[in-house]
Formats: structure tokens, C-alpha cells, sequence
């Protein structure tokens, strides 16, 4: 068995998230269902973002690296599925207008 290849479990996720010069690592499991809320209040906690300030959520897609949106359940399960096994998720501070 070669040493240069690299194995991941299959059960969960490993999320690598950033949020200004912030860059955290953390994982979540498949089979643990979270939905979009209470991913947003993870990464607001671990980063340490208080409750006043808007922020955004975007990942960058496994396939073609496009940065897409999660603002939802749906997008977030499609995040999640699309992970190979790293979902990068990047959080920007919402403008105000």
C-alpha cells in the first residue's frame, strides 16, 4: 500500500471555513442532520461573530470551483453531498444599504 495516497472517512465532512483573515478547520458528520440555521450559528460561534452583524455563507464547488450560495436547507445538503471530503465555505459580511 503506498504511503502518498490519501484516505478520508466517508461519514463525514471535513469543512474548512473563513471569514476575513479567519480560516478555521472543523467536521461534521453524514448521518447527523443539520439544517441551514444551525450550521449558520456553528460557523457564527466558532468564528466568533456576534449576532449583530449579517453575514453571508458561500462554498466553492468541487467540480468546476464556481462560489455558489448557501442561504438555505437545500443549498446546504447539495454543499454537503458535493464534498470531496473538504467543503470550502467562505463568509462574508453582508453590505448594508
Amino acid at each position: 500500500m503506498s504511503k502518498s495516497k490519501l484516505y478520508y472517512q466517508v461519514d463525514i465532512v471535513a469543512v474548512k471555513s473563513k471569514f476575513d483573515a479567519d480560516i478555521l478547520r472543523f467536521s461534521i458528520k453524514y448521518n447527523e442532520t443539520i439544517n441551514y440555521e444551525d450550521f449558520r450559528k456553528l460557523l457564527s460561534e466558532r468564528h466568533d461573530i456576534g449576532f449583530d452583524l449579517s453575514f453571508l455563507i458561500w462554498y466553492t464547488d468541487p467540480t468546476d470551483g464556481d462560489l455558489l450560495p448557501i442561504n438555505n436547507d437545500n443549498n446546504l445538503s447539495r454543499t454537503l453531498l458535493a464534498a470531496k471530503p473538504l467543503s470550502l465555505e467562505f463568509l462574508f459580511k453582508e453590505k448594508v444599504r
